[in-house]
């Protein structure tokens, strides 16, 4: 048989007993030529004529995904070019969603930009991304996953005496007073203008406290990786860092990694999380944890059998959690019937609200509730003293009471003494 090798005099290849081989790792755009030889009785016989071959283009290598940041409907994807071109240059590149393991429609991106906006998304729907390079050959093998991107409408959350938003880029911005730190850019400063929360840059939800009596205030943010992040007041360990210190900026919320659905009541905070579970940390004097027990928590602890909650909402001293079932559950004070089971005792663990089935959100004031009903009609439970709950009348009722002329409501919001719906 015959041994090959280029005419650099590199052996490839000693092979007595076959007729073709395999040279790795050549070079695109590059020519090779082969001598080939063969086995005499007495020795090497070289071969009348030499072999030539060209290589020629690859598929690129794949890119390295970077980050991927939730907007309104849509997410901004960064990524690196890849390190070999396969020879070619890089035209442009593909784009593919995933929700869980399904693939999505893939978006072409016929430039070498690489940080591209990616729209037409699902609101509240968790995504991750690959991407691919494309050159003259075609495209190569995709990136492995991003980080996971949830996309939200721009949001606003409005506190007792601070607002925050969400204006679609990551960041959170805020502005009002901030005697405690609760518009987390570092400082202790009023503003009467948006100043931006410090050292986020993937946030998804942003909710405030009420602020009542003007006695406490915090905020805090969910972010893209499941994390949350609180700032402000912390006089009974509502920023969930295990501590009662106040922060002007941001603090990361112990033991939480897959949230959801956030919530900020007066002195108390609530995350929904990817489990269908709800944790709970702040003050805690009205069971409004909903741990069945009445003592302050600096960390997130575990409310109580619920294990199907689709979102949650917290007041000044109870909270409240939809469920996937329809129903809803409160926990807390109860002395104006915000628990809604009927009853004006509170409890430290969850009770059903009476007569829900097809709850599809809730949202809690100072010391009322309300729920949006599939269909788009609203109910509300709890002090009427202000005609919060949209009867009519001004009577508290420990029951939901159906809101007055609503048919195709498509959100609902509690504010301290009076209720909204769009």
């Amino acid at each position: 048989m015959a041994p090959s090798g280029p005419t650099d005099g590199t052996l490839v290849a000693d092979v007595r007993d076959a007729s073709s081989l395999t040279d790795p790792g050549l070079s695109a755009f590059t020519a090779y030529s082969y001598a080939v030889f063969v086995y005499g009785a007495d020795g090497y016989y070289s071969a009348p004529a030499t072999v030539t071959i060209a290589t020629s283009e690859l598929v690129p290598d794949a890119p390295v995904v970077g980050l991927a940041i939730p907007g309104d409907s849509a997410a901004t994807l960064s990524w690196t070019a890849p390190v070999f071109d396969g020879g070619a240059p890089v035209t442009g590149y593909t784009v593919t969603p995933y929700i869980g393991a399904a693939a999505q429609t893939p978006v072409v991106f016929n430039t070498t930009a690489t940080t591209q906006r990616f729209a037409g998304l699902t609101n509240g729907t968790t995504y991750t991304f690959t991407v691919a390079a494309t050159n003259a050959v075609g495209s190569g093998a995709p990136s492995g996953p991003s980080n996971t991107a949830v996309p939200a409408s721009r949001s606003v959350a409005a506190g007792g005496r601070h607002s925050c938003a969400l204006p679609g880029d990551g960041t959170v911005k805020c502005w009002g007073s901030n005697f405690a730190g609760q518009l987390g850019n570092g400082t202790n400063t009023d503003s009467p203008f948006p100043v931006t929360v410090t050292g986020i840059f993937t946030a998804n939800a942003v909710v405030t406290a009420e602020n009542v009596y003007g006695l406490a205030a915090h905020s805090c943010a969910g972010l893209t990786d499941g994390t949350v992040r609180c700032w402000g007041y912390n006089g009974v360990g509502q920023l969930g860092d295990g501590t009662s210190t106040a922060s002007n900026a941001p603090v990361t919320v112990t033991g939480i990694s897959t949230a959801t659905t956030l919530a900020a009541g007066t002195n108390h905070s609530c995350a929904g999380l990817a489990d269908g579970t709800v944790r709970c940390w702040g003050y805690n004097g009205n069971g409004q944890l909903g741990n069945g027990t009445y003592t302050a928590s600096y960390v997130p602890a575990t409310v109580t059998g619920i294990v199907n909650a689709t979102t949650v909402a917290a007041g000044l001293r109870h909270s409240c959690a939809a469920l996937a079932d329809g129903t809803v559950r409160c926990w807390g004070y109860n002395g104006y019937g915000q628990l809604g089971n009927g009853t004006y005792s509170a409890s430290n663990v969850p009770v059903m609200v009476t007569g829900l089935s097809t709850a599809t959100d809730t949202t809690v004031g100072e010391e009322h509730s309300c729920a949006r009903l599939a269909g788009g009609t609203v109910r509300c439970w709890g002090n009427n003293f202000f005609w919060q709950l949209g009867n009519g009348i001004n009577t508290d009722s420990s029951v939901p009471v159906m809101v007055t002329g609503l048919s195709t409501a498509t959100i609902s919001s509690a504010g301290s003494n009076h209720s909204c719906a769009g």
